[in-house]
């Protein structure tokens, strides 16, 4: 429980823990592969991952990989991607959501208990019954669109896990990237919205809640990358958005003054990106613009950091695949992806600006006591 010393609204203080420490193998070097594992979400499932830890240690920047609903974290160049980024030092992780990839049968389950308990009602949504004792598979074939918004619990779990490597000084968990793709890019943009109303920071001391330091951990994400960010969004993803345009009109955790649609907007680095004949990722990149008040027909926004990127012969491409169109450029002798210069290049010059994240610091993830993200308190019901 909560100290009596901290007085915060009811729906920060629900918001004031994540998921559960991951089942990690030993720490590995850059060159002998990702560490594989699973870590742990707040609701009872174990999540498989593969981590790929920077050169810097503290100094390591983090990217959040987040797949496409109905994918997984195999399909697509992404491990590629991690590989390349990993030799620029960022610390890399990628992992299957739930009821995706290697995560459908009851290795993805940590406690079924929990999974089914009141307090997770939304799990109902999830296809099978309710009853711990008869849940073996967890399959986003049987989702119904209802739970779409609730994977937003796997990113928290996975934030937490990036707090735990950030304490084991493997990376910089102040400064976060995402690249998303997509029919999950609206359920991205509603976890966006929820780190804002979270504490970024936790006790130094377990039940030591008056020692929080007053920091939203939405400030944390510095850019996000949006590959392919589909006209029609995925099933439920209305409600996602629905959910996230409320949070956006509230305050930030700790302020009187600042709105969480302010601090998304002016601080967080974003680029929608898309094959050319792509007219419905097209349609909502510029939507976007739009509510970001950048007049129509501009596709760079330097001092807010939005940008629009068409990429010139993937017109049959979507998502991660959009890293297969190849270019030569003149300092070298093979062809490279064209769009991971420019993914490299995004978060360099985010880094330079830095208006979002802060260099290193202790986050004590393990003093916090871990919950879900209650997002009936939005207007979506369990």
């Amino acid at each position: 429980m909560l100290s009596k010393k901290i007085r915060l609204p009811a729906a920060m203080l629900m918001l004031v823990a994540i998921g559960l420490l991951g089942e990690t193998a030993p720490t590995l070097g850059q060159d002998e592969g990702p560490e594989v594992g699973r870590f742990k979400t707040a609701d009872g499932l174990k999540l498989a991952y593969q981590w790929y830890a920077g050169g810097k240690a503290q100094k390591s920047d983090c990217v959040l990989f987040v797949h496409n609903y109905g994918s997984d974290m195999t399909k697509g160049p992404w491990a590629a991607l991690a590989l390349s980024l990993q030799k620029q030092n960022y610390s890399v992780l990628s992992f299957d959501l739930r009821g995706h990839g290697k995560n459908t049968d009851n290795a993805a389950m940590d406690k079924p208990d929990e999974f089914c308990k009141k307090e997770n009602a939304f799990n109902r949504h999830a296809g099978s019954g309710m009853n711990p004792k008869a849940i073996k598979e967890i399959k986003q074939t049987k989702f119904l669109p209802a739970y779409y918004p609730y994977l937003v619990n796997d990113l928290l779990g996975a934030r937490r896990f990036l707090d735990e490597k950030n304490d084991a000084s493997q990376c910089n968990s102040g400064r976060i990237f995402i690249i998303a793709e997509q029919s999950i890019c609206p359920m991205v943009m509603l976890w966006i919205a929820t780190e804002h109303k979270r504490f970024g920071v936790g006790p130094g001391t377990r039940g030591a809640f008056d020692e929080v330091e007053k920091y939203a951990a939405g400030n944390d994400i510095a850019g996000v990358i949006f590959l392919s960010w589909a006209g029609p969004p995925g099933p439920g993803g209305a409600s996602a958005l629905a959910v996230a345009a409320r949070i956006m009109r509230e305050k930030e955790v700790y302020s009187e003054t600042v709105l969480v649609g302010d601090q998304i907007k002016k601080k967080i680095a974003m680029a929608f990106i898309y094959g050319k004949d792509d007219k419905g990722s097209a349609f909502e990149a510029r939507n976007w613009f739009t509510k970001f008040g950048i007049p129509a027909a501009k596709t760079d926004d330097s001092e807010l950091r939005k940008y629009i990127r068409e990429v010139a012969g993937a017109e049959k491409l979507t998502g991660i695949k959009l890293l297969d169109i190849l270019e030569k450029p003149k300092d070298k002798d093979e062809k490279v992806s064209a769009l991971e210069s420019q993914i490299i290049s995004f978060f360099k010059k985010t880094r330079e600006k830095d208006l979002s994240g802060i260099n290193w610091k202790k986050r004590n993830p393990d003093n916090w006591d871990p919950v879900t993200i209650p997002l009936d308190m939005w207007g979506l019901a369990k």
